[in-house]
């Protein structure tokens, strides 16, 4: 996942993504991952749900 839902609450976009099933790990890049540090998305195995590319413009 890559992009920005802005500041707004409103702009949920890719923060809907944190309805996957739950054995997905989600990859960001960009500011998505601002999003998804607020949220508790738990392990896949032993894997964080959500792994960060470090990508930032």
């Amino acid at each position: 996942m890559e992009g920005c839902d802005g500041r707004h609450a409103s702009r949920n976009h890719y923060t809907d993504a944190a309805f996957l099933p739950k054995d997905t790990v989600i990859l960001t890049a960009e500011c998505a991952k601002f999003r998804y540090n607020k949220l508790d998305l738990g392990n896949v195995q032993s894997i964080p749900r959500v792994l960060d590319a470090g990508l930032a413009a």
